[in-house]
């Protein structure tokens, strides 16, 4: 791979660059990452994926590409993996001798990465860094402005006292902390629905309250989500997965509440008005929809209504109450509302997009 930085023109003019990191190895983080990238693509965002970790690189199994990078007059144009592009050393790296690479060539690699790669116009740039505090972070920070950092840890005390460093560095580097993601929180029984601890509990939350940061969300151990992120396989492909999938969607709409404004993706404000207990209007820039509580619940998006394969609807109309009300209506940031319906399902999260074609 030749490290000759040749361009000087400036990458992601528009694009908000944020970085994902722990401090420490697994805790989850690069899953986290492509989870995020998945949950971000799904909201029509436009996303790409820097894979930072030189030593270590994974993104390539999760996002397998279906057109490999190439370079071309000194540009680098990235893998593309799902409409979600993605840059990694894996791709280079033919011999696979990346564990014994001395410093100062990671370091021009990075910057390679930095200044070299031709995005398209993405909406988000989400950096996976590698383990630890070292020489690959400095370098990333003083290369390439970002616009926020996550960070991941998961509920075992020895985690969270590693993940402080990471915090600690984002600080130092005048880097906005977003929040904190704890992985692997709990294990939950499909039968009893009883949540199981199985790495102890509280490290996120005390993470958050000790930096004064917010805690994004609790993500749960899930066999059916790793199996599709070790097979290369979205986590919104195949049935399973709907808490851990519904707990990270809430997490990517509230990375995107805390990082966009005009320069990324237009937030959305709804005005909502109950008219009666079986009806409601919402108002987006001048539309207005009106609609009846049993319409809406028709329109539910969650796994348990719609096939994630086939986008078949699996609940049946008459199965549903036409006379359905809802007990509150729930903001999910400013991209979707949850409506908590006296009977029936209660899981989907709306966005304009299904309101708007009530």
């Amino acid at each position: 791979m030749e490290l000759k930085i040749l361009n000087n023109e400036k990458p992601l003019k528009n694009t908000k660059v944020i970085a994902i990191g722990s401090g420490k190895g697994g805790v989850g983080k690069s899953s986290i990452t492509v989870c995020l990238a998945y949950v971000l693509k799904s909201l029509g965002i436009k996303v790409g994926v820097l894979d930072a970790d030189i030593y270590g690189p994974s993104l390539r199994v999760m996002l397998p590409h279906q057109k490999p990078p190439i370079e071309k007059d000194g540009w680098l144009y990235p893998a593309h993996s799902s409409n979600i592009e993605v840059m990694s050393i894996s791709y280079f790296n033919k011999n696979k001798l990346n564990t014994a690479i001395r410093a100062p060539i990671v370091n021009a690699m990075i910057k390679r990465f930095t200044q070299s790669v031709k995005w398209s116009d993405l909406d988000i740039l989400l950096i996976d860094l590698p383990p630890g505090t070292g020489d690959i972070h400095l370098t990333l920070m003083q290369s390439i402005p970002l616009d926020g950092a996550v960070v991941v840890t998961t509920p075992q005390n020895v985690s969270v006292s590693d993940v402080k460093k990471s915090v600690e560095l984002f600080q130092k580097m005048q880097v906005p902390i977003l929040g904190v993601i704890e992985n692997m929180s709990y294990y939950l029984d499909p039968f009893s629905f009883e949540k199981h601890f199985i790495f102890g509990s509280g490290g996120g939350i005390q993470l958050a309250k000790e930096f004064q940061i917010p805690l994004l969300g609790q993500v749960p151990l899930d066999e059916e989500l790793c199996n599709r992120l070790d097979n290369g396989k979205s986590i919104f492909e195949g049935k399973g997965a709907k808490v851990a999938k519904q707990v990270l969607t809430e997490i990517g709409i509230e990375i995107l509440d805390k990082i966009c404004d005009h320069t990324c993706v237009k937030k959305t404000f709804f005005e909502l008005n109950k008219q009666d207990d079986l009806h409601f209007s919402i108002k987006l820039d001048g539309v207005e929809i009106n609609a009846s509580y049993a319409d809406l619940q028709k329109q539910c998006p969650c796994a348990r209504c719609v096939d994630e394969v086939s986008g078949i609807r699996v609940i049946e109309e008459e199965a549903l109450d036409p006379r359905v009300e809802v007990k509150e209506i729930e903001k999910i940031g400013n991209y979707g509302l949850r409506f908590h319906f006296n009977s029936g399902c209660q899981q989907g999260i709306y966005t304009w997009d299904i309101l708007k074609n009530l």
